[in-house]
């Protein structure tokens, strides 16, 4: 560590928003943070149900201050001036945050703050001086050699294609799979295709030149191979002559979205999830969609809502649930207050006990509402939450593509 740095000497010049890129640039913000406490609730005006208006997935597990994102700035402060050590405990409380972007949301509207933007930079910052965490370390080896996070050989990205069909490499728009969908939820992968099929859009897929989005690197502070994963993947993909990418993972949507906050130059090409796409074609084919069975609520992916702010995707889902369902209830948690999976893949890897009952607590959410189907639109969500629907029975976890794929035979 750097010897101590006055206050004074940090905030000799203030860093426009829009061109903070270290750490050191979100000083003023750190100082800026008055302890309101805002980022552990929902907004208040929405809060619907007293036992469900928490926000912090690691601050209501692990119930101290520094697990949340106000300890975490001033975490942050002590590390940027020379005060505070790195240390495992100081690791722990940064790598199990699930990066949902709920203190983000509240906190950069009311105080003006972007705690999770520190929080990221923090783990940034902490990769450069000391080196990635075991989670991400294996990710980073996985991606490096194999192009997925899973280690899995990245000439089986594509075994999930079904018999007889082969998209083309090239078209106007391409379908990007993403490492979950093609090695762990493969089924979401085969649902979106038949679906676009049925629909009449006709794609064209990377295979074996896909690699990861690199945004779980990203999440983690793994930055130089996460930029190279992407870069290679947006020029992939400009060569492919695509004007449309869609995707059906949120995390590899809103990676490609991140590119130009590391310096890649924007990509040539419109980005959409592939809800956007379907949705507005179903509406005159909604006599014969065949309706699910049951009542169904719908969980926000946090990569799909609040981190695409000021744009995120909330209605696109919810209108094709309801051309589907003869029912769509809401939780009391929804939208820009919708209660994380705990699907982070660092968390997941590195702290499994705190994903599931992260998981088991929004299932229990979704289990007030009466619905017997719990919809998402991200393969991490459907994994993360399937992991802890045992606990729940009576309560199906699926991706919408997978419905509206049965919804449209």
């Amino acid at each position: 560590m750097s010897g101590k740095k006055t206050e004074k000497s940090l905030k000799q010049t203030y860093i426009f928003p829009m061109v903070r890129r270290t750490l050191e640039d979100y000083y003023e913000d750190m100082l800026r943070c008055y302890k309101c406490s805002y980022c552990r609730w929902v907004f208040f005006p929405d809060a619907r149900d007293e036992r469900f208006v928490y926000q912090c997935p690691s601050g209501d597990a692990f119930r101290f201050l520094a697990y949340y994102a106000s300890g975490r700035m001033e975490i942050a402060r002590g590390i940027v001036e020379g005060r505070l050590p790195w240390s495992k405990t100081v690791e722990h409380i940064l790598y199990t945050c699930t990066t949902c972007g709920a203190c983000e949301a509240l906190c950069e509207n009311i105080n003006r703050c972007h705690p999770l933007q520190i929080i990221e930079k923090l783990r940034e910052k902490y990769v450069t001086e000391i080196g990635p965490t075991p989670a991400y370390k294996r990710m980073m080896e996985n991606v490096k050699k194999h192009h997925n996070l899973y280690g899995e050989s990245d000439r089986k990205r594509f075994d999930w294609l079904p018999d007889g069909i082969n998209p083309p490499k090239n078209a106007k728009i391409m379908y990007f799979v993403g490492c979950t969908s093609s090695y762990r939820q493969k089924e979401i992968a085969k649902a979106t295709l038949s679906v676009l099929n049925k629909l009449g859009v006709k794609v064209g897929l990377l295979y074996n030149n896909e690699w990861c989005c690199g945004g779980p690197l990203f999440r983690g502070g793994v930055t130089a191979v996460a930029k190279e994963s992407l870069k290679h993947n947006i020029q992939a993909l400009e060569r492919s002559g695509a004007e449309k990418v869609i995707f059906t993972c949120a995390g590899c949507l809103r990676a490609f979205k991140e590119g130009e906050e590391y310096g890649l130059a924007p990509p040539r090409f419109e980005v959409l999830h592939a809800l956007q796409v379907v949705s507005p074609l179903l509406k005159d084919l909604k006599n014969q969609l065949k309706p699910i069975e049951g009542n169904v609520t719908y969980h926000d992916p946090c990569y799909l809502g609040r981190h695409l702010a000021p744009f995120p995707i909330y209605e696109a889902p919810r209108e094709v649930l309801r051309l589907i369902s003869s029912k769509l209830v809401e939780m009391p948690r929804n939208r820009i207050n919708a209660f994380c999976c705990g699907g982070e893949e660092g968390v997941r890897e590195e702290f499994a006990e705190l994903a599931v009952e992260t998981a088991r607590k929004r299932l229990a959410e979704a289990k007030t509402t009466g619905a017997q189907t719990l919809a998402t639109a991200c393969p991490f969500c459907v994994q993360n939450l399937s992991g802890g629907s045992k606990e729940f029975e009576g309560v199906k976890v699926e991706d919408v593509m997978m419905l509206l794929d049965r919804a449209l035979q």
